[in-house]
């Protein structure tokens, strides 16, 4: 999506309002890295100091650009400035804008930087995991939610014409008879599902001294709160980055069928991303 020069007057006149600047201030916007399935500007004022971010949301066929934005948008309304970003505007559609985040990725930092912060790292995800408002006697309703949710992204993953491997098509109906059994089970047990930033890449989490935020939530939604511990870890090993969260309040089942699960997301998001 190319924005035209009217609907980037817009968001500048939205943003300049946003910071009380004159309308005579000149905006630079950059084009930063692109994304799989979003293409972002960073937006400057004087003397080149960022001060936003705006964020196209492009067609992906896993999960549609505009719910993901509306993801994104719910989070920065609950958590924006205490540990994400605020939301300045959106159109509700295909664009969303918020403040720039100082600070450093948790990747360009040294291993003794990333250890001091592991204790906050861990306090600012739990600070997400402890939006549930989610009665127990609910519970059967949210993980059907979950299981369907799954179920649909690896479906539209299949009709993505992919050259997935057979042996990754062949996991797929059996993790989904994993996961079935696993929620029901949780179910019985009256676990209750919480809120997750569901994309916990080093990209997404930014530091500043001792505070960490993150960033990009595309795919913040209901969950067993231990995909992001697992998630983190995942990436963390990859990135080697030599921090890795404690797994609490998770069964050697929930572990296992969780672990499996982003493995294989993994490798069927890296399969889409050859697409583009």
């Amino acid at each position: 999506m190319i924005l035209s020069e009217k609907q980037i007057e817009k968001i500048n006149k939205r943003i300049r309002n946003y910071f009380h600047l004159s309308s005579s201030v000149k905006l630079k916007w950059q084009k930063m890295e692109k994304g799989l399935s979003n293409t972002k500007f960073l937006i400057e004022s004087k003397d080149n100091s960022p001060i936003a971010v705006c964020k196209i949301y492009e067609k992906d066929q896993a999960i549609p650009a505009e719910k993901r934005l509306q993801n994104e948008k719910r989070a920065l309304e609950l958590f924006g400035g205490k540990i994400a970003p605020k939301l300045i505007w959106t159109d509700n559609s295909k664009i969303l804008c918020y403040n720039y985040i100082i600070g450093k990725e948790i990747t360009n930092l040294t291993n003794e930087e990333r250890k001091n912060i592991e204790e906050e790292l861990r306090k600012t995800i739990d600070f997400i995991h402890g939006y549930t408002n989610k009665k127990i006697k609910k519970a059967k309703k949210q993980f059907s939610k979950l299981q369907s949710f799954y179920f649909r992204v690896f479906d539209n993953y299949e009709k993505m014409n992919l050259n997935v491997p057979e042996y990754m098509s062949a996991k797929i109906p059996k993790l989904e008879n994993k996961l079935k059994n696993l929620y029901e089970n949780l179910q019985i047990e009256g676990l209750k599902v919480s809120y997750i930033h569901g994309d916990l890449v080093p990209l997404n989490i930014i530091v500043n001294g001792n505070q960490v935020s993150l960033i990009d939530f595309e795919y913040f939604r209901m969950d067993i709160s231990i995909f992001d511990d697992l998630y983190f870890n995942y990436f963390s090993d990859k990135h080697q980055l030599n921090i890795e969260l404690p797994i609490i309040g998770a069964n050697k089942e929930m572990q296992e069928v969780y672990e499996e699960l982003i493995q294989l997301l993994n490798n069927y998001w890296l399969l889409s991303k050859k697409l583009k």
